[in-house]
């Protein structure tokens, strides 16, 4: 055959260009996509990747400060993000502290670690590649919990995707960072309740609205859920297998509190990271006693705490753990001593700063317990200490309680937590001489962690209502997951001639599972996540959908002279209307401010003073407490009426929310 030179492949050229022309031609006048909503995809899309970006630079400082190579790398990824997101969220509070913050510095923030840390977020996001080994391998049932499990992440992500309608988020998780960057900075919230709290959620919430919006902070918020289930599958896979993994994931996510709470802004799932990543280095140093793994699961303890002072519940079990080894391989009190000390003390190191914020506005490290400060007054302080919910059986048989009384939304619990954790931690200790030592270690351990747990919940409900909220202890659930791979391994080894009880289990565990996963799903179509994220429905009347007459009327709030300033009447929401309005946090907004001042002229007159041009009450709000909450006196209800009546009326929302014009 004869050899022909080189030559210009003109008519391939041709043929792409004639191509490319002619599509392009074709969707100038025929558009698949409306400009609103490619706008809205793109901005989606923007949110997303600015999450995805916190997270990396987060992965990349803990790939760059934690060596760990003895762990599964799904759980080396989750240990290294949540070591990095502790880092950078005090990190941020040190610029809000001493420069003040905002777009700009928050912005710089990240360039910064991106530039200095861009070895280790390469190496981190090239270690991603290890999450296919979730879709490797064979079963029915790993196969239908993973196919669940993806199901519940793509409708949570759609949900976080939205305007953000989460109670707890609207009042202090996202109404937080919203007012330090409306003030330029760490400004203390005056009389607020909820900023004397730690922060490590907060902080890191208003790095991703600052760059990108709240519905970029909510995106973070879910990949703080999703990082935390990927390690626990990897930890459980390493020394449980395949189908006990996802069902530790199942255990989890079977409760509708935490699969909708991963797209809900709350702080919820970043402290199920921090129990769980602190339980894999705990067990991390029971096998190879070095110290160092230990004083990183301390680290990761005193972030936990400041996430959530509740948080602090890790804290004792796991000095227990400790105690327990060094009694067992009787090592000595200097070795015992000097363990304790690894952990306790990167624990206190890393929950002082929240404690000294605390310190250097208000003189009191635990604002706004223990004693009255600046805006909270005594009559406050003993008017939050709400009576103990429910009786002896709720602490004698709170799991059980927990589990068949808690349900989202209603007084006690407050929390729909799902039956698997429940029905398969405790059968983890059917066939205990089965389970080779390493299963055997883990599963005391977890059982030290989740017993204490349980014992520090069960006292702490005694002393306050709130305090048997079930998410307040949601550390120490990555331990009853755990316990419940271990209690679908243990099925696997019980023997009953002619039932292959896996079978019946697995298939009782995928009905619930599906039963679970189906409530989300729906849950995201009633909302109209996807129509929202569309721009197909305008993000007003999907707020007037999912928010009732409240967000009607903070659209009118907003419509006020930024002069303006609205005192709010049992309404705690003050996201939406920041920062013209002052919102009722812990709903006792009325009944202090009657206590201290007591007539209605001297309310008005005291309300004058401090700049109050209007006030918002919610109707409906002050009807329930009026039928709840005894401590209200009728004169109360009395001074209240006679203030309102001589206020004038601006505005009437559905008879729900009244507004009110302060005349001067």
């Amino acid at each position: 055959m004869a050899n022909f030179p080189n030559r210009r492949p003109l008519g391939g050229i041709v043929a792409l260009v004639w191509l490319a022309v002619i599509v392009s031609v074709y969707y100038i006048s025929h558009k698949p996509l409306s400009p609103q909503t490619a706008g809205s995809i793109a901005a989606t899309v923007g949110q997303f990747l600015t999450a995805a970006a916190i997270t990396s630079i987060a992965g990349g400082i803990g790939a760059r400060w934690l060596k760990i190579d003895s762990l599964h790398p799904l759980a080396i990824l989750s240990i290294q993000t949540a070591w990095g997101l502790g880092v950078s969220s005090l990190l941020i509070l040190a610029i809000g502290l001493v420069f003040g913050f905002g777009p700009w510095q928050l912005g710089g923030l990240l360039f910064l670690l991106a530039i200095t840390h861009w070895r280790n977020v390469w190496i981190w996001v090239t270690s991603w590649q290890a999450l296919t080994i979730l879709w490797q391998g064979r079963g029915l049932l790993a196969r239908a919990l993973g196919l669940g499990s993806a199901l519940i992440l793509l409708a949570s992500l759609g949900m976080a995707l939205a305007p953000p309608v989460k109670f707890d988020a609207l009042v202090y998780h996202l109404a937080l960072p919203r007012y330090y960057l409306n003030t330029g900075g760490l400004v203390p919230w005056e009389g607020a309740w909820f900023w004397g709290m730690p922060q490590t959620g907060e902080m890191l919430y208003a790095w991703a609205m600052a760059l990108a919006g709240d519905r970029a902070a909510a995106c973070l918020g879910w990949l703080m859920g999703f990082l935390a289930l990927v390690g626990l599958w990897g930890f459980s896979f390493q020394y449980f297998g395949r189908r006990s993994a996802w069902v530790a994931i199942a255990a989890l996510l079977s409760g509708i509190t935490l699969s909708t709470g991963l797209a809900s802004a709350y702080v919820d799932w970043l402290a199920i990271l921090y129990g769980a990543t602190g339980l894999i280095l705990i067990h991390a140093w029971l096998e190879d006693e070095r110290s160092g793994n230990l004083a990183a699961a301390g680290v990761l303890a005193g972030m936990a705490i400041g996430v959530k002072y509740t948080a602090g519940i890790f804290l004792v079990p796991a000095v227990g753990v400790i105690c327990w080894r060094h009694l067992r391989t009787n090592n000595g009190s200097r070795s015992l001593a000097r363990s304790l000390l690894s952990f306790l003390i990167p624990a206190a190191l890393l929950t002082a700063p929240w404690l000294l914020k605390n310190v250097l506005f208000t003189g009191n490290p635990l604002y706004p317990f223990l004693f009255a400060s600046e805006g909270v007054s005594r009559f406050r302080l003993d008017f939050y200490q709400l009576s103990t919910w429910g009786d002896w059986r709720d602490v004698v048989f709170l799991p059980i309680r927990a589990t068949m009384a808690g349900i989202e939304g209603t007084p006690g619990y407050s929390a729909t937590v799902g039956p698997l954790l429940l029905a398969l931690a405790p059968l983890a200790f059917l066939k205990w001489r089965k389970f080779d030592l390493r299963q055997r270690e883990i599963l005391t351990c977890c059982a030290v962690l989740g017993l204490g747990g349980l014992a520090i919940w069960a006292i702490a409900s005694r002393f306050s209502e709130l305090l048997v909220q079930s998410r307040l202890y949601f550390v120490i659930f990555p331990a009853f997951a755990l316990l419940s791979a271990g209690g679908y391994l243990a099925l696997e080894k019980l023997k009953w001639p002619g039932v292959r009880l896996t079978r019946v289990g697995g298939a009782l565990i995928v009905l619930v599972y599906a039963l679970s996963v189906f409530p989300v799903m729906a849950k995201a179509v009633e909302m109209g996540v996807l129509p929202v994220i569309l721009a197909i429905t305008p993000q007003e009347v999907y707020q007037d959908d999912n928010l009732g007459w409240y967000a009607p009327a903070m659209r009118s709030l907003g419509e006020l002279e930024p002069s303006s300033k609205v005192m709010m009447l049992w309404e705690p929401r003050g996201y939406t209307c920041l920062p013209v309005c002052i919102p009722d946090e812990v709903l006792d907004r009325w009944i202090s401010t009657r206590y201290t001042f007591g007539d209605p002229e001297v309310i008005s007159q005291h309300w004058q003073k401090i700049g109050i041009t209007h006030v918002l009450y919610n109707r409906f709000g002050a009807a329930f407490v009026r039928g709840q909450d005894q401590r209200y006196k009728p004169d109360d209800w009395n001074t209240l009426e006679a203030l309102l009546s001589r206020l004038e009326l601006v505005k009437d929302f559905g008879g729900a929310y009244l507004l009110y014009r302060l005349a001067p």
